[in-house]
């Protein structure tokens, strides 16, 4: 039951005994983690997020279905992640396709990207003001940065410094 699992690191010991009484004892480490929710990008277009759609009070499921789970694009993946609590993971559909960003896209939550393999997924940067940019936040006055991560994609295009960083 979700509700009654304490997430964290744990330390698990296991005794074995046999039947003349040796015994062996060890010790494991354990992590328990949330499963990280997931979002599938089912077209390369850049479409943006529609003007005057809010995230308040609505569900990952809710929002994915009110942008159009047939034709959700990376753009309003990343929002729908940035707008929901928790880690997210995008995952492409079986597109095998280039996202061409247009305008840059902000990430300001945890979220694990994984692609279709490296020359399968990818995104292209079109300039400057284009890319990737992970947000920093402040909490009690610290530098925090989002848990961000890619796996089976590939980046091309002009990348210049700022079109996969620190915004």
């Amino acid at each position: 039951v979700k509700d009654s699992v304490a997430f964290g690191d744990y330390s698990v010991t296991l005794t074995a005994t046999d039947p003349d009484g040796l015994s062996a004892k060890t010790t494991l480490a354990l992590s328990v983690e949330e499963k990280a929710a997931l979002i599938l990008v089912t077209t390369g277009d850049d479409q943006a997020v529609p003007d005057g759609t809010t995230a308040t009070g609505k569900s990952l499921d809710a929002l994915i279905s009110e942008l159009g789970s047939d034709k959700l694009s990376l753009r309003e993946a990343i929002w729908i992640a940035n707008n929901v609590a928790g880690k997210e993971t995008i995952a492409f559909t079986t597109l095998n396709t280039t996202f061409s960003l247009e305008n840059a896209i902000v990430i300001d939550s945890d979220i694990a990207f994984v692609g279709n393999g490296v020359g399968n997924t990818i995104i292209q940067v079109k300039g400057k003001e284009t890319g990737i940019k992970i947000k920093n936040a402040k909490i009690a006055d610290v530098a925090v940065s989002p848990n961000v991560s890619f796996s089976g994609i590939t980046f091309s295009g002009n990348l210049t410094n700022g079109d996969l960083s620190a915004a």
